[in-house]
C-alpha cells in the first residue's frame, strides 16, 4: 500500500427515512468489485482501483471499552479474546471509533495488535472522528457535547478539531488508520472546508488510505448496524439482554416505535431461523452479505 493514496469515507445516519431495523448506511465508496481469496480467508470487497481489500464481515468494537460509557459494554479483559479469534477466523477488518468509550476501544485495538503479534499489515483498522471526547471521564455521554463553552473546537468537522481527533486516533492504537469515516455529517461547517481539511489529512500521511469525495466514482454500501443494535437476534417481544435492558438509544429507534413493519421484519427472521435451525442472528448477516455489501457486527 502506498501512503500517497489516502481515502476518507463519509457516513451518514437517516432515521426518518430508513426505520427498519436493517438500515443501510451510504458511505462514499469507490465501485466495490468482488475478488476471490484463498479458502481459509472470510470472503472480501476489493476497493477497485486502489485494491484494498475489506472482509465481507467487519468486527465492530463500540462494544468494547467502559461499562461506564454505556452499561452493556464489554471490558478489556473480555474484548481482547474476541478480537484474537476474529483475526484467526479471517476477519482481519476491524471498525471503531474514537468516540466508543472516549477512546478506549482504540487503546484495547492496540493492545490486542501487541499482545497477540498480529502483524499490522495483515489489519485494515477503521475509525472515525466527529464527537468530542473526553478521556478522564467516560461517563460521559455523548449527547451532552456542543461545540462550545468547554468543548469549543472540540466536536463537528471544523479543520482544528479533525486533525486534532486524527493525531489522538492514530496515538491511541499506535498506527495508521487505513480508513477514516465521519461519523456524523457537520451542518454548521461549509462542505468545501470539510473536503479541504480531509485533503490535509492526506497530504500529512495521518491515513494509509482514503476515497475522494467524488459522486462520480461509484457508492458502495455498508449497513449501519445489520442486526439493529440486536433486535434482530431474538424475537420482538424478548428484552432479556442486557444491552434491551439499558441502552436507550435502542430503544427509542426500535422497541418504543412498536412499528409494524419492525415486528414482522423480525418475526420473519425468527421463522426463517427456526425452519433453518440456526440462530436469528445468522440469517440477518446472510441476508444482508446477500446484498453484495461488507457489514460491520
Amino acid at each position: 500500500m502506498s501512503r500517497d493514496d489516502i481515502y476518507v469515507v463519509t457516513r451518514h445516519q437517516d432515521f426518518r427515512r430508513h426505520r427498519s431495523p436493517a438500515v443501510f448506511t451510504l458511505y462514499c465508496f469507490k465501485q466495490l468489485s468482488e475478488e476471490s481469496k484463498p479458502q481459509r480467508q472470510s470472503p472480501v470487497i476489493t476497493m477497485a482501483a486502489q485494491k484494498i481489500q475489506y472482509v465481507k464481515v467487519i468486527l465492530g468494537t463500540m462494544g468494547f471499552g467502559s461499562d461506564k460509557w454505556q452499561q452493556w459494554i464489554t471490558d478489556e479483559e473480555a474484548s481482547l479474546p474476541i478480537l484474537e479469534h476474529a483475526y484467526k477466523n479471517g476477519i482481519n477488518t476491524w471498525d471503531t471509533a474514537d468516540i466508543y468509550s472516549h477512546g478506549m476501544s482504540e487503546r484495547i485495538i492496540a493492545k490486542a495488535i501487541k499482545q497477540y503479534n498480529i502483524p499490522r499489515n495483515k489489519l485494515v483498522l477503521l475509525s472515525k472522528c466527529y464527537n468530542g471526547i473526553n478521556e478522564e471521564d467516560s461517563s460521559i455521554p455523548v449527547a451532552t457535547f456542543t461545540n462550545d463553552g468547554e468543548m469549543v473546537n472540540q466536536v463537528g468537522l471544523s479543520r482544528k478539531h479533525v486533525f486534532d481527533a486524527v493525531e489522538k486516533s492514530v496515538g491511541r492504537p499506535g498506527t495508521y488508520i487505513d480508513v477514516l469515516q465521519i461519523h456524523r455529517l457537520d451542518r454548521e461547517t461549509p462542505r468545501e472546508e470539510i473536503m479541504r481539511v480531509l485533503n490535509d489529512v492526506v497530504e500529512k500521511d495521518g491515513l494509509d488510505h482514503q476515497i475522494p469525495y467524488c459522486q462520480d466514482t461509484g457508492v458502495g454500501i455498508i449497513p449501519w448496524s445489520p442486526i439493529a443494535c440486536g433486535a434482530l437476534t431474538r424475537p420482538w417481544s424478548d428484552r432479556s439482554s442486557h444491552r434491551s435492558q439499558t441502552d436507550k438509544f435502542l430503544d427509542n429507534i426500535i422497541h418504543s416505535r412498536e412499528d409494524k413493519i419492525d415486528q414482522e421484519i423480525i418475526s420473519r427472521v425468527e421463522e426463517i431461523a427456526k425452519k433453518n435451525n440456526v440462530s436469528m442472528a445468522c440469517i440477518a448477516i446472510a441476508w444482508v452479505i446477500k446484498q453484495g455489501v461488507c457489514l460491520i457486527i
